[in-house]
């Protein structure tokens, strides 16, 4: 008898250390499973708002708040959002007055609200063409894709930012361009100090060619086909020429105009600037733009190929390549950004969202 209750009191024992087992086993299954739902509202959260952002560019124009967003708020007494899954805890915006950046904090919850997850995001904007100010790149001094690379410069001012890396000698050209409050940055060698990561260095896209075109149609314009070998002095008045072909341009004097060529573009000459001193000129280029200088060019230069300088003029105004910045000695160069988008302002506004990181709280 005695014997029997003893096995009776084992296989109890053996059976209710089973069933606990079973279940704190479901309950951390149970917890996991809550958890990884909480994680994936989080994240279908971040998704949603670049989708909202990308729908209604005008939000992000605005820095709109969490209400305004259309979001559930995150309340924070309660621990929980005010209403569904995902919820928008905070949003901050660049305090630049056109928002190159936004960071926000999106909270999700699992179906039971009994796990939450929390995913800050950051997204980043670009924007071409339109009403708002001259893009991030065109504001700098040299721009390039490729590697910047000065042999013995004689005068240099401005942002520098080389996507594969820069070599400036002699080396003193980096103190000399800290002293001036300006930057040499690379985007290949992540923790260094001179790392920067640009949004976008924008390429010449057929698009746009496109519209050159269209537009070098319209009254006033000059559109060519063909390769071209032309003289143009003076105020042009704002028109635009486009050249399908190579271009060799000799300015004097030249001011007020947009050039375009799908190949390479040559400048011999010297360009005119207004009273105030801005930047009226645009050269752009589908291949290689090559300067002649004499004694000044000032203009935009945007060019799918590289960028080169020959003579002993000054070159003034921003430079975007796509491919090697290189001299090989005696540049003078001076950054001097355009006033305005006249260069892109044919366009209608488009902006670039792009969730460019995020990482779980």
């Amino acid at each position: 008898m005695v014997s029997v209750l003893l096995l009776i009191l084992v296989l109890s024992l053996v059976v209710g250390k089973s069933l606990l087992s079973a279940w704190t086993e479901n309950l951390i299954n149970c917890g996991y499973h809550q958890s990884l739902q909480a994680a994936y509202a989080a994240e279908a959260g971040a998704q949603a708002l670049l989708s909202q952002f990308r729908s209604q560019p005008t939000l992000w124009l605005e820095k709109k708040g969490r209400e305004e967003l259309g979001f559930s708020v995150f309340e924070s007494v309660a621990g929980a959002c005010r209403q569904g899954d995902t919820c928008l805890e905070a949003v901050r915006y660049d305090p630049e007055p056109f928002p190159v950046y936004a960071e926000a904090v999106i909270v999700g919850h699992d179906p039971q609200k009994k796990a939450l997850s929390r995913v800050r995001a950051l997204f980043q904007c670009q924007a071409l063409g339109g009403n708002h100010p001259v893009p991030q790149v065109f504001r700098m001094g040299m721009v390039t894709a490729g590697r910047l690379l000065l042999q013995n410069p004689v005068e240099l001012s401005g942002d520098f930012h080389a996507g594969q890396g820069h070599s400036l000698h002699p080396s003193e050209w980096y103190d000399r361009l800290r002293a001036g409050q300006y930057s040499v940055t690379q985007a290949v060698e992540r923790g260094q100090p001179d790392y920067r990561q640009l949004v976008e260095i924008p390429s010449i896209t057929e698009e746009r060619f496109q519209w050159y075109r269209s537009a070098a149609r319209l009254p006033g314009n000059r559109y060519l086909s063909g390769d071209q070998h032309l003289s143009l002095a003076g105020d042009q008045g704002g028109t635009l020429l486009m050249v399908e072909g190579n271009l060799r341009l000799k300015g004097e004097g030249l001011s007020g105009m947009i050039v375009v060529a799908t190949g390479w573009l040559v400048f011999e000459g010297f360009t005119s600037r207004p009273p105030e001193g801005g930047v009226t000129v645009a050269l752009v280029a589908g291949g290689d733009v090559v300067l002649f200088p004499d004694p000044e060019i000032a203009a935009v230069f945007w060019c799918n190929g590289s960028w080169k300088v020959s003579g002993s003029g000054k070159v003034v105004g921003t430079v975007v390549s796509q491919q090697d910045l290189r001299h090989p000695g005696g540049l003078r160069f001076e950054a001097l950004p355009p006033d305005s988008h006249f260069f892109l302002k044919p366009l209608s506004p488009t902006y670039t969202l792009s969730l460019a990181g995020r990482s779980h709280l």
